[in-house]
């Protein structure tokens, strides 16, 4: 499964890559909403994993471009936000 980790949080994000890529996915991290809306234009994943609040936007901003994709990727949207 190839999947997409966006959280500015670094080391959370680099801390699911390693544990997917452990068990055997692969996994790439962005920690803004440019990079990350970069990769989901250019590359296919099965599965994004995003947060809600990022440095340059919003996390609903990733599932948007998801969303239009020919083969849309399944989106977990998490936060550490209890608003």
């Amino acid at each position: 499964m190839n999947i997409l980790i966006v959280d500015d949080n670094e080391s959370l994000a680099r801390g699911l890559v390693s544990y997917l890529k452990s068990e055997r996915h692969d996994a790439l991290m962005a920690t803004a909403v440019r990079d990350g809306l970069h990769l989901v234009g250019t590359q296919k994943f099965d599965l994004v994993i995003t947060d809600l609040r990022l440095p340059d936007g919003s996390g609903l901003d990733i599932i948007k471009s998801c969303r239009s994709a020919e083969d849309p990727p399944e989106v977990i949207l998490m936060t550490a936000f209890s608003s």
